[in-house]
């Protein structure tokens, strides 16, 4: 939790970043009411991301003095959220640019998709119901404006490019399990590509960690598999059941979002054959699984059918090379085949 000071007394709290993506989020709980004494370590709030619902601790103490940032509004990293003061009774300095509203404005702001900072401010210096109610809002959850900013940024920053392969994979149990460890195997044979583009260069990864995309009812999630190269199958699939039924309720907790330079994205369910898939914005590379099902190959000359999986690998050509990208799809797809 980040705090910053505007008066001797005074420390305006404000949304921290919790992710190396992070750009906003919407608070959807306070912990403390107004006039609460509050300690370090704490909770303070609880705010949405583009990846789960994170529980921020205070990193401060005082009086929760007051609340700048009603529920479900949503706020960009650093903006302030409260005001926390030394005494009870200490007077507020209202020194905090922030933009007010009614809150029936709110409701209807929410309702109808309306970014309340896109709405002009009344004579006033408050933002009315009546303006709002004739304003055409945009359509669609938090999680569907999420993904739709998240893939638009990937899409517009990142030149994309595809590469395609098909592995022979004859044993249909843990299918998407083994597809975690070939990747995090193969990143691990090519630590010189576990890295991510940023503005200043390339930066590379701590950790061999594999990003799981998880399909919400309007939006998607990623979650991380921490290194499962280092881990048996069964506790693989054990680990995917478990960070996406979080990711279905929102309740990723920050260790279940590690850094990672690729993610996989199964689409297999449904019968696809292949797709081009979009980078997460933070990472380098992004695997489609297309459908595992027979198909006709030629082995030792003959024509013979047999079990194969369709894999697509889309990579940020800013922090990689196609040949070194190409290696890596190999690596995934021999390790698949040795199996």
């Amino acid at each position: 939790m980040a705090v910053g000071i505007i008066a001797d007394m005074q420390r305006v709290v404000t949304l921290p970043m919790m992710g190396q993506t992070m750009e906003e989020g919407v608070i959807v709980k306070w912990f403390k009411q107004i006039g609460d004494r509050v300690e370090k370590g704490d909770l303070l709030f609880e705010v949405l991301t583009d990846k789960t619902n994170i529980e921020v601790d205070s990193t401060e103490q005082g009086y929760l003095r007051k609340v700048l940032v009603p529920l479900e509004t949503t706020v960009p990293v650093g903006a302030p959220i409260a005001i926390l003061t030394d005494t009870a009774d200490e007077p507020i300095e209202e020194t905090i640019d922030r933009r007010l509203a009614s809150p029936r404005a709110r409701t209807v702001a929410a309702e109808k998709g309306i970014d309340l900072r896109t709405v002009e401010v009344s004579d006033g210096g408050v933002i009315r119901a009546s303006q709002v109610e004739g304003l055409q809002g945009a359509i669609g959850s938090y999680w569907r404006r999420q993904t739709a900013e998240a893939v638009s940024r990937s899409w517009r920053e990142a030149p994309h490019v595809t590469l395609f392969a098909e592995a022979v994979m004859p044993n249909e149990t843990g299918v998407l399990a083994r597809i975690a460890q070939a990747c995090g195997r193969a990143l691990a044979q090519m630590p010189e590509i576990n890295v991510r583009w940023s503005g200043q260069g390339i930066v590379p990864f701590d950790e061999v960690n594999v990003g799981l995309a998880v399909a919400l009812d309007d939006g998607l999630a990623v979650a991380s598999l921490v290194e499962p190269h280092r881990s048996e199958t069964i506790k693989v699939e054990s680990e995917i059941k478990r960070l996406a039924e979080l990711a279905r309720q929102n309740k990723l907790g920050p260790n279940d979002t590690q850094p990672a330079a690729i993610t996989v994205s199964n689409l297999g369910a449904f019968g696809i054959d292949g797709f081009t898939p979009i980078i997460t914005p933070g990472q380098t590379f992004i695997l489609g699984v297309g459908a595992r099902k027979q198909r006709p190959i030629v082995l030792d000359g003959q024509v013979v059918a047999a079990f194969t999986v369709p894999l697509s690998l889309s990579f940020d050509h800013r922090a990689v090379d196609g040949v070194p990208a190409a290696r890596l799809l190999g690596l995934i797809k021999l390790g698949l085949e040795e199996e």
